[in-house]
């Protein structure tokens, strides 16, 4: 073996045009949003507003597991690598989806469907708008 693990990383890093966002910051704050929101509901409706906050979890935590694995590898050398990971991520995120939902329709049987739905959508919308600037953000020290 030629190289330590940091130089492997270094590697990686080398050739790369796109920055790794930082996953926790990004969860914190959409959670953060979501929390704000979700107060605001409660307001309200308590139900609405722990239905709201479902619905937008059930994007955001997939969401955030399929960021993670697409970001795992960067750069040309690791193309192999970045294309197998990313497939495993978006598999992992609609299974992550899918169970989710499952265990919300298994053991909430009187969830406020509109407000679990409207929460996805506004937390996926979210993401349209979010993963973009983060992804075309320009690199440090270029």
């Amino acid at each position: 073996m030629t190289g330590s693990k940091s130089t492997l990383r270094h590697r990686q890093r080398k050739g790369s045009t796109i920055p790794q966002p930082a996953f926790a910051g990004l969860f914190f704050g959409q959670a953060g949003v979501v929390l704000s929101v979700a107060l605001a509901l409660a307001i309200w409706s308590q139900a609405v507003a722990l239905a709201f906050a479902a619905g937008a979890l059930l994007h955001i935590l997939p969401q955030t597991y399929l960021a993670i694995r697409a970001f795992r590898y960067r750069g040309a050398a690791q193309i192999q690598h970045t294309f197998i990971s990313t497939n495993q991520g978006l598999v992992g995120k609609w299974l992550l989806f899918a169970t989710g939902l499952a265990l919300t329709f298994r053991f909430w049987t009187d969830v406020h469907l509109p407000a679990l739905f409207i929460g996805y959508l506004l937390a996926q919308m979210g993401s349209w708008i979010v993963y973009p600037i983060l992804i075309n953000r320009p690199l440090r020290g270029k």
